[in-house]
This record gives C-alpha cells, sequence and structure tokens, in this order.
C-alpha cells in the first residue's frame, strides 16, 4: 500500500507527519483501503478548495489553541463526508483519514502559523482529533475508555499497543 495517500494527495514535509502517514497507511486494513483513501482525497478537496481553504485558515488562527483548532476543524470535515455519504463511511476508515488529514492541517499551521512540529504537539492533537472525530460519530470518551480497558483485559492488564507480558512465576 506503499504511497497510496502520497499518489494523490500533497505530501508532507515534516519527517514526524511522515512517519505518522506512514505508520497510519500501513494498519489500514485491505477491505479498508478504497473507502480510507476516498475519504483522504475528500476531506483535502475541501481542505485546499479555494472556497473553503479561507474557513480553514481563520479557525486554526483563532485564538492560541491551535491543536484545539485543529481537532475541531477535522472532526466537522470528517463529520461533514460522512454526512455526504449518506452515513455509510465506515468509522474506522474516517478516523484513520482523519489523523492523516490532521497532519496536513499541522503542517499548514506549521508554515502559516510557525508553530513547531514536536512529538508533544502531535500526541496532543491526535488526541484531540480523536476525541473530536469520536464525537461526531457519537462514541463518547466512557465509550473510549471501556474498549480501552476491554483490550487491556485480553492482553493481561497490558496497554494494547504493546503485546501481554508473561507473569513472573505464572
Amino acid at each position: 500500500m506503499a504511497g497510496l495517500i502520497n499518489s494523490s494527495t500533497q505530501k508532507v514535509s515534516d519527517p514526524l507527519l511522515k512517519k505518522i502517514e506512514a505508520g497510519i497507511e500501513a494498519k489500514v486494513p485491505p477491505e479498508l483501503k478504497k473507502e480510507y483513501l476516498k475519504v483522504i482525497v475528500s476531506g483535502m478537496k475541501i481542505m485546499y478548495d479555494e472556497k473553503t481553504s479561507e474557513q480553514m485558515i481563520k479557525m486554526i488562527n483563532e485564538g492560541n489553541d491551535v491543536t484545539g483548532n485543529i481537532a475541531r476543524g477535522i472532526a466537522l470535515l470528517v463529520g461533514m463526508i460522512y454526512q455526504q455519504s449518506g452515513k455509510k463511511m465506515s468509522i474506522p476508515a474516517g478516523c484513520m483519514a482523519a489523523i492523516v488529514l490532521m497532519t496536513q492541517a499541522l503542517e499548514f499551521a506549521s508554515k502559516t502559523k510557525g508553530i513547531e512540529i514536536t512529538p508533544d504537539l502531535v500526541a496532543e492533537c491526535t488526541q484531540k482529533t480523536s476525541r473530536a472525530v469520536m464525537a461526531k460519530f457519537g462514541i463518547g470518551q466512557e465509550q473510549i475508555d471501556m474498549a480501552t480497558k476491554a483490550g487491556q483485559a485480553k492482553q493481561g492488564g497490558q496497554p494494547t499497543d504493546q503485546p501481554a507480558q508473561p507473569q513472573v512465576g505464572a
């Protein structure tokens, strides 16, 4: 799936943002590839369209909460795409695409507002974007917490992104 994003969208130049895009792209299940790409392409068209890019600039530059502004903007964008799909867009495809769209918005903010792309900034923005997008799909923090705990229980109490470690004396 290499090059899926970059073959039809603008490339981010920041190495950290490139790494995030590549990581998301590598995790897209084969059955969601087509839909995932459609969400990204639709989002990019809206983000960079002459008629709507001014709204994006205003949203990013509003106040001092760049990560919150980006999160709200990406959630609105993905919500709009979801509505345009007749609510048929898969939530996993939309959530993965949202993070890629977030990287585009972060790079845009870096170039226009002069923010420095750091691991902490990206982590904060990713968390805020994920929550905002999930809320657009009607998934609240309580449901996310329950799913996280269930995943950790399946992994022997370990966070779901880490393999379960054997218990000493087991």
